[in-house]
């Protein structure tokens, strides 16, 4: 997982504020508040939905939207793969079985994945 340091988290918060800013601003260009107001009047979206093949259709008619969305709709990295295969040799390595060599803890940990349907 890639760490954002916080200056990137900062500067990367100033754009999006200073795009949302010069959007509502008076004086701001009329394709920034076009794609506001499209993006507003479109119907909310499934739940089930992907947010990133909706931003895709929409990708001609609002880049500017478009881009900001692919800037900050990242899919973010998750530890619960690793943090089940730590729970998993937990289980399997103890104390009393330190003296296990790491083919042996593979081969337990495998086992110890599978589905009780596997087993019969």
């Amino acid at each position: 997982m890639e760490h954002i340091s916080d200056d990137e988290q900062i500067n990367n918060f100033k754009d999006f504020k200073s795009f949302h800013n010069k959007s509502i601003a008076n004086d701001s260009d009329e394709s920034e508040n076009k794609e506001l107001k499209l993006y507003f009047s479109l119907p909310k979206a499934a739940w089930e939905s992907n947010p990133l093949e909706i931003w895709k259709s929409h990708k001609a008619t609002m880049p500017g939207l478009y881009k900001l969305a692919m800037k900050y709709l990242i899919t973010p990295g998750s530890s619960v793969p690793s943090e089940r295969l730590a729970s998993a040799i937990k289980c399997v390595v103890c104390d009393s079985r330190s003296r296990m060599t790491d083919a042996h803890i593979t081969q337990r940990v495998f086992l110890k994945s599978l589905k009780t349907a596997n087993w019969s």
